[in-house]
């Protein structure tokens, strides 16, 4: 840690390291990952899932994947054709992934629900980080104008 660190995120292990799937993201052992729906007593995940990940490539650039019915090393293999180097997994099941854009009507002016475009087709979209109630983490990047 140093004083430039504005942020961590603490999450699993990663799905990728030095451009490969690692070797945990290849094994059966898909539940390390979180659990999935249907969720409710009695009731029983399946591998196959929403899953999103997020990775990085060797320049810097961020890749965001999403989609139904992923298993993890499927969100891992996702990332690594897309270029990245380091790779974790994010939200899981259909109702906690959401991918929004924001443009204001104006150079430097604010985000709102109004100006925001659902990216997933997910049940979730650009009024949730507005909402007060929603208290899940998220990760956000800006350009500037």
């Amino acid at each position: 840690m140093t004083p430039s660190v504005v942020a961590v995120r603490q999450n699993l292990v990663p799905l990728v390291a030095g451009g490969a799937p690692t070797a945990r993201a290849t094994t059966r052992t898909w539940r390390v990952w979180g659990g999935t729906c249907p969720c409710g007593r009695g009731l029983h995940g399946t591998e196959q899932q929403w899953r999103s990940g997020l990775g990085v490539t060797a320049e810097g650039a961020l890749v965001y994947v999403v989609g139904p019915g992923l298993t993890p090393i499927q969100v891992a293999d996702l990332l690594v054709r897309a270029g990245a180097v380091r790779g974790m997994e994010l939200d899981i099941n259909p109702s906690w992934p959401v991918f929004a854009s924001f443009k204001p009507a104006t150079p430097g002016g604010l985000a709102a629900a109004a100006n925001g475009t659902q990216l997933t087709n997910t049940s979730r979209g650009p009024a949730t980080f507005f909402n007060p109630a929603y208290n899940r983490d998220f990760i956000t990047m800006s350009a500037q104008p």
